[in-house]
């Protein structure tokens, strides 16, 4: 075990030790109250620097709305004269709106009797067309009927003609086969 005097001297550097730590500490507070200082002095510089350009920005952006306001007035303006405009020649344009309605309406009758006489030269023409077409299947078919009794009375002429000669081939066929057997019947006898 260590004697009281040991410890003791342990204490006392364990204490000197102390002392140099406080000195430590104090000047590591004194630093560090220097940058803070500092820190202080920058934020403040930085602050200032922004609130300038802030007022600057500010003064911009008043500049720019004053401007826009400017221009949307002379915007109001020129929109306030072309309504005047427009409202000054909607009377001109519906006068001549009605002009043209009212002449429309005055030609819709002289339209209405073209189309009417138009209608009736259409139904006259189709009229004689039809006529046309019924006069020629008229004559067609009176064409077509006397072509058939012509054929008709050729094919009655022919099986006439042809009754008259069957009936002079069966004739002489019979003839013949009589003076066949005649002859037959002769030379058998003799």
């Amino acid at each position: 075990m260590p004697s009281v005097e040991e410890r003791l001297a342990s204490l006392e550097a364990r204490m000197d030790r102390m002392d140099d730590l406080h000195a430590l500490i104090v000047g590591l507070r004194g630093d560090m109250n220097r940058q803070f200082t500092e820190a202080r002095a920058d934020i403040t510089e930085v602050r200032a620097d922004m609130n300038r350009q802030f007022t600057e920005v500010r003064a911009e952006f008043t500049e720019v709305r004053a401007d826009m306001n400017r221009q949307f007035t002379e915007v109001r303006a020129e929109f306030t004269e072309v309504r005047a405009d427009m409202n000054r020649q909607f009377p001109e344009v519906r006068a001549e709106f009605t002009e043209v309605r009212a002449d429309m309406n005055r030609q819709f009758p002289e339209v209405r009797a073209e189309f009417t006489e138009v209608r009736a030269d259409m139904n006259r023409q189709f009229a004689e067309a039809r006529a046309d077409v019924n006069r020629q299947f008229t004559e067609l078919r009176t064409d077509m009927n006397n072509r058939f009794e012509q054929v008709e009375f050729r094919s009655q002429a022919l099986d006439v003609k042809v009754d008259r000669h069957f009936s002079w081939v069966v004739g002489i066929q019979v003839a013949l086969m009589l003076a066949i057997i005649g002859a037959m019947a002769g030379a058998y006898y003799r």
